[in-house]
């Protein structure tokens, strides 16, 4: 027997209101639009560096190892070319509800962050209404630490990392604005971004705990200025049983 629950169908409903609005929008708005890039990245390292993401980011040189001989075995240089950085993405606005003046949906798509680079990864995927002075958000796009206005503007792929979390995950964001003020509050789960247990990076951990990562911030923005406040609460369950004294679950 088939069985929706009420989560799948309030996230369903929501999508499909979005759609549909979207649909009604007058040919005059071009509800639809399509963007990306296609992009070529050659490096070139001198040394063995500290990565991320598959070896796509450089964060920074790793300490040099020392022979016997006085030789560093670290310094030894490295070089690549690579296009899986390539990015295309949908962008569906359209018009308002549940109160709302309008309504935005995202998704977008690369190949990078997976072993088997000829694979699509699920980048950003989510939709949002816009109120009079408010924002909800349903679906998966950056942590609200990972701030965009902030990420300094770089010709590598690594975007200032590791000075800004690197982080795009489900979540349901509400963003409320209060002259120079934006406050924050969203329930965040994982998904490719995972805590490490004892079966190495997983999300059953904190889907085991069932409660998601609970985000509150505040920031504050004025003539190029901008400075905030956030606190991330995680909770998480690495194993489900454990075995007493005479192995039994």
């Amino acid at each position: 027997m088939f069985k929706l629950s009420g989560r799948f169908l309030f996230l369903l409903t929501f999508s499909l209101l979005t759609c549909f609005n979207a649909l009604a929008a007058s040919d005059s708005e071009k509800p639809l639009s399509v963007y990306g890039f296609v992009r070529s990245d050659f490096f070139y390292d001198s040394h063995v560096m500290k990565t991320s993401v598959q070896e796509l980011y450089s964060l920074y040189p790793v300490p040099s190892a020392i022979n016997a001989y006085g030789d560093d075995l670290n310094a030894v240089p490295s070089a690549g070319l690579n296009s899986i950085t390539t990015r295309i993405g949908l962008k569906l606005k359209g018009k308002g509800l549940l109160g709302a003046s309008s309504s935005l949906s995202v998704v977008e798509t690369d190949f990078g962050g997976s072993p088997n680079y000829w694979l699509l990864r699920l980048r950003q995927a989510y939709s949002q209404l816009f109120f009079s002075s408010s924002e909800l958000l349903i679906g998966q796009t950056w942590h609200p630490l990972s701030t965009a206005s902030m990420a300094p503007v770089v010709l590598s792929l690594n975007t200032g990392a590791p000075f800004q979390p690197f982080n795009r995950s489900p979540q349901i964001r509400w963003d409320k604005h209060l002259g120079h003020w934006t406050l924050t509050t969203a329930g965040i789960w994982q998904m490719m971004y995972a805590s490490q247990g004892p079966d190495g990076s997983s999300f059953k951990y904190q889907r085991n705990a069932v409660l998601p990562n609970l985000y509150v911030g505040a920031e504050w923005q004025s003539a190029g200025w901008k400075t905030g406040l956030g606190y991330d609460f995680k909770r998480i369950q690495p194993q489900r049983y454990e075995l007493d004294n005479g192995g039994v679950q």
